[in-house]
This record gives C-alpha cells, structure tokens and sequence, in this order.
C-alpha cells in the first residue's frame, strides 16, 4: 500500500498511482518528531484553511496546549466554568414570595363588554438570576369559598412568567365569579441536583378576605352599544317612547317615575292608603337601589355606613348589613306632606331582619315616627325592636304598627333602621345583623266594612286609647278595645268555618321610671258582653320606658255548626309585675268574619 495525492490534493491509501495521482515522498516513520512535519505539510497542502486538518501539533510532535480535542483551550475553560456555575447546579432553597395584605394586591379595571381586567402583584427579596422565574394559579368559581390549590386541578390555571415579573394581568373575565390568585417561585436544576429537575416554593395566595377569593363586581355592567335586536325589538327603537306597544302605556312619559315625596299634595289621599305606602312614598323598601354607599333615598343616622349584602338577601336584589360594636349605628329617610293631613288613620307593616352574629347588648330593630303638625316639630315615636336577638341565622318577620292620639292626622313618617340605639330594650349592642324588605301601609279607621265582591265575609273594625294615668296591677287585667256584635245569622254558621280576630297596638310610656312587661289577653262573648270566656294570653310585649312599643298579633275562633250567636270580642292588658307610673294604649282590633 502507498501514499498519493489524488488530482483533487486529497490524501488517499492504495496499491498504486491512478492517473493524476502524486506519490507522496516522505519516509513513514513512528516517531512523532518525524510525523509532525509530514501532518503540518498535510495542514497546509492545498492552501491551509481547504486542506486537511487532523489536529494541531507544536513542533516536538505533541498536541498543541491551546486546544483541547480540536477546540481552543480557552473555549473548553469557559464552557466548563459556565456549566458549574449556571443555576441549574443550585440546590439552595428558593425564597418565597409574599403579598401585601392592604387590599393593593388584587384590582380590576371595567371592559365595555362587560368584562374586567384583574391585576395580581407580589414582592420577592431574592435575586432573580438565582430563579428561572414564577409560576401563577388561578381558579375560579361561582361561590365565595376559599379555595386551596391541589384540590381540583383540572379547574386550575397554571401561567409561568419571567424572574423579573412582580405582576400579571388576567384579561376579559366576567366581572361576577370568584377569582383565587396563588404564586410560586421555581428554579430548574439538574436531575443530580433534585430528581424532579425542579426546587420550587410553596403556592403563596393573598390573606386579605376581600382577595381571597376576589370578585370583582356583584353584577355584570355592559357599556357598550347593542345592535340587532333585543327580545324581538330592534335595539335602535329600544329607548325610543313612541316605539313602545302594549296595554297600559301612559300617554306622556316625562311625569312617569316623578318624585313622591315633593308630589305628595297632589296625590289623593285613597292613593295612599290603597297601594303599598312604603313604595308610594319612595322608601325604597327592599333596599334594592343604591346610591353611593346607602340605599337610595336613605342616609346616615349615625356611625360607620351599612354594607351592600348581596348574597343573603331576603327580596329584591340587595339587603342592608350592619355591625355594630356598641355603639348606635343607623340610617334614617323621611317623607312629608305638610300641606295635607291624613286624619283617622295608624301606619303597619312588617320588616325582615337576620341575625349573622350576637354577642352582648340590646336587640336591633326600627324606630317610626309619625309627625302630627304641619310645621313638622311634633312626633309619636314607636320602637319595634327584632323579635328574639338570639336567633341565629335564619330571617325574622316582626310585624308593627304606629299610631297617633285620637284626634290627630299625620303629616309625615320618618323611620330608622337602628343595628344598635341606646333606645332600644337592652340598650346599644353588639353584633352582625341583616335588614331587608320594610313594608307598611297608612291605614284608615273605620267602624265597619263590607269587603267589595265578597259577601262571605264581613269584617268588623274598632279602635280605642285607653289611659291608665295610676298604672295597672298584676291580676286585675284592664280592657284595652272591644268590637261591636258581629251580625247574627239566623241560617247558623258553617262547621269548620273560622272568625280571624288581628289586634295591634301601640303603647305609650312617657313616664315610665323602666321598662314594663305586658300580657294581652283575648276574650269572647256571646250575650252582648254581658259574660266572656275563653280568655288566653295573645301575646307578652315590654313598654319601652319614655316611647312608644308596637304589639301585633292575630289568633282564631271556629263556633260549631249551627252557631248563630252574635259575637264580640276584646283585648284586656294585664302586666306580670304592678306599677303605678302612667301608661296610655292606642288598640286597633279588627274581625273577620268568614262564617257566612
């Protein structure tokens, strides 16, 4: 075998020269003193950079100490430098992130479309290079229960942002979900290093209630522009009054919604007393309107202002949260008519409330006054506290009613909404508590009415304002109202019919020294009163000292088949305890009679 040079100055190997080939003259030799020269010709033969290049040799025939397997010894130096020292060979901790717990840590911004845009920050104190950067989870949810990642994570979202990143932007989501925000600091290793090729924190998530969850808005607000059709109307024509059809449609829409309460004068008094007063008069009385942070048409009485409750509520949209801690703490609204007196009339109603929490003190509840001159400086004042303060969690229904002196109109109603008042039974309080859906009417008294349409029933009313200017004594009860006979029917009464007795009351302790309990006793008699029996507790109340109470209650009486008496009914009061201070009742007692 022999050494040539092929045409192309290619080193080749065969058993001999092929037409072009040149013989290579160069003795062979095993000595790499020898060889060195014979490789440094092969380096350089056919101009240098285009000739063969097997290696690198100094000129005693040894590798070259600059190069290491062909590649310059310096390059080698600073890939090896950068290997050991790059973070994947970090098996240190990695610091923690935190998250600001002053409410800056989770905020939003509106769309026009209805959406938002929440931003979620956090602060780290390592050094970012040490870190290959954040992981961000997300979850969300239609309720406002925390929510601990790794509990379901097909419904987590998982975003890995830069070291040098301290914030991230979730963009276009609806504005009424619960939106849980979590981070975590990771650096990548070698698998030498950890076997999961990853040394990472903990999932950080804010502390702040109020972020955790986050929902950005309790309703959804569209800015922008509707096109097409809504519900089968073209949206250009939506707003537009001449476009609206149906039955019912007021000629002119400029006066339709105007204010109640500055158009009272001018409103018949059985437009009052015929719809729902508390909505006539624009009490807003499921709390359903808001404007600013009370519900509209309602301000500050006293103390901090009330909470929108949006998830117990009992009617309408919105409630009205309080938490007093010992303190009063209130909203007020008022309505007037100066210029018109409603005579022979009382205001009743009802109002919802829910106790969240109960720790000490009085019971909330509502406070009306019903001014009774014209200039608006004279009231009678009832309190209706919450029916039982310790029940927890559930809504209460308190029935109420308001009255003034006989003789005297109303000109006006005023009503607060108190969580706590040192007027009160028991004082100021402390606790969590819910009021929603404050309905009333005003009333008017009337000795007797026949229901419109239906003849089956006859309905008896009465009043009467007692005054025991020497107190009451226990066990000697005192009449407080009496109704008329209702009429005898010579055909008798159907068996299993029913008499519905509704008595109400309020009653005034100017000059009581303390608050007194008193028990309502109900009785019957079938002579003209000259006898009465059956008589039963209705109903025990407490006499606010130096105000009005509200007492309401309503109970049954079923006669037998063929019962044809004539009968009539009253309310005696009896008090557990005597006492000799002043004390003036209003009662209003009304009878249904269904037995026709």
């Amino acid at each position: 075998m022999a050494r040539f040079w092929d045409s192309s100055g290619n080193l080749v190997i065969r058993p001999s020269a092929l037409p072009g080939d040149t013989a290579i003259a160069d003795p062979p030799s095993t000595n790499l003193v020898d060889l060195a020269p014979w490789m440094r010709g092969l380096d350089t033969h056919g101009g240098g950079a285009a000739g063969w290049h097997p290696a690198i040799y100094n000129s005693v025939g040894t590798e070259d100490p600059e190069s290491v397997g062909g590649q310059l010894a310096v390059a080698v130096a600073a890939a090896t430098v950068n290997f050991n020292n790059r973070n994947d060979r970090n098996g240190a901790a990695v610091v923690a992130p935190t998250i600001a717990a002053d409410g800056t840590a989770v905020d939003h911004t509106a769309n026009t479309d209805g959406t938002v845009n929440i931003s979620f920050e956090w602060s780290w104190s390592g050094t970012n290079s040490d870190i290959d950067g954040f992981g961000i989870y997300i979850h969300q949810s239609t309720t406002a229960t925390t929510y601990t990642f790794g509990t379901d994570p097909t419904t987590e979202q998982v975003y890995s942002v830069d070291s040098a990143k301290r914030a991230f932007l979730l963009y276009g989501v609806a504005a009424d979900l619960y939106y849980t925000f979590g981070v975590r600091a990771y650096r990548q290793v070698d698998p030498d290093i950890n076997a999961a090729r990853v040394i990472q924190t903990s999932i950080v998530k804010p502390s702040l209630a109020a972020e955790n969850p986050y929902r950005p808005s309790a309703s959804v607000a569209f800015a922008g522009d509707v096109t097409g059709t809504v519900n089968g109307i073209a949206a250009a024509n939506v707003n537009v009054w001449n476009a609206v059809t149906g039955t019912g449609k007021p000629a002119d829409n400029a006066t339709v919604g105007a204010d109640f309460a500055s158009n009272l004068a001018n409103i018949p008094y059985a437009t009052i007393y015929n719809n729902n007063g508390a909505a006539v008069m624009g009490f807003n009385p499921t709390f359903s309107e808001w404007s600013g942070a009370y519900p509209s048409g309602w301000g500050n009485y006293s103390g901090a202002a009330p909470t929108k409750e949006t998830v117990l509520v009992r009617t309408g949209r919105f409630a009205v949260r309080y938490s007093p801690v010992g303190a009063d703490l209130g909203m007020v609204m008022a309505v007037t008519w100066p210029s018109v007196a409603i005579g022979s009339s009382y205001v009743s109603g009802a109002f919802d409330a829910r106790m969240v929490a109960y720790t000490s003190g009085g019971a909330p509840g509502i406070v009306v006054d019903l001014f009774v001159d014209a200039a608006l400086t004279t009231i009678r004042r009832t309190i209706i506290p919450v029916t039982d303060k310790t029940m927890i969690g559930v809504w209460q229904r308190v029935p109420f009613t308001a009255g003034v002196n006989p003789g005297e109109s109303i000109y006006g109603v005023r009503i607060y909404v108190m969580a706590s008042w040192s007027g009160m039974p028991g004082g100021q309080n402390t606790s969590t508590v819910i009021f929603d859906n404050l309905q009333f009417d005003i009333t008017p008294l009337k000795s007797r009415i026949h229901l419109v349409g239906n003849t089956a029933t006859e309905v008896l009313f009465k009043e009467s304002a007692p005054s025991f200017a020497s107190g009451l004594t226990a066990g000697s009860p005192q009449v407080v109202v009496q109704s008329d006979n209702l009429p005898a029917r010579t055909e008798g009464r159907v068996s299993g019919g029913v008499i519905v007795i509704q008595f109400a009351c309020s009653i005034y302790g100017t000059s009581l020294s303390a608050n007194r309990n008193l028990q309502f006793l109900l009785s019957r008699s079938s002579d003209n009163g000259a006898t009465w029996s059956g008589e039963v507790t209705q109903i025990t109340a407490t006499a606010v000292a130096g105000n009005y109470t509200s007492v309401s209650t309503m109970s049954q009486h079923i006669p037998g088949a063929g019962d044809v008496a004539p009968y009539r009914y009253r309310i005696r009061v009896d008090p557990t305890v005597s006492f000799t201070e002043s004390i003036q009742c209003f009662g209003h007692l009304t009878i249904f009679d269904a037995m026709r």
